[in-house]
């Protein structure tokens, strides 16, 4: 059974000297790590508000999770990584006798930290 959407929202950002240090390093080019680790950061943390929503609302599992990410600049503000996690929460039809709710939400954290992984 479908309990509806839900979703999680995170927005993050690095301190001035990451930020310096990141733009430095695109001006010659090369990987830029702290913008990496930004936009992870940043999605795990939308993940984590998504499966607490899911878990408030009484679900046992998450389906068609999707995720939009985005990055932007401002000179005097710095960097800022958008991320929002969201899918549709959803309730099983007949859970077996021997699962409870602690294990249907720990089910919802070993779905979510396999996909981090």
């Amino acid at each position: 059974m479908e309990l509806g959407l839900v979703a999680g929202v995170s927005v993050q950002a690095k301190s001035f000297f990451h930020d310096l240090w990141s733009r430095l390093r695109g001006f010659f080019g090369g990987e830029v790590t702290t913008y990496g680790d930004l936009v992870s950061m940043s999605s795990h943390t939308a993940a984590e508000r998504l499966i607490a929503e899911a878990k408030r609302r009484g679900a046992h599992g998450v389906v068609a999770v999707r995720f939009q990410n985005s990055i932007t600049s401002d000179p005097t503000a710095g960097v800022y990584s958008y991320s929002i996690a969201y899918g549709t929460a959803v309730l099983l039809d007949s859970p077996s006798t021997e699962q409870d709710e602690t294990s249907s939400q720990k089910s919802l954290e070993t779905q979510h930290n396999e996909k981090i992984e």
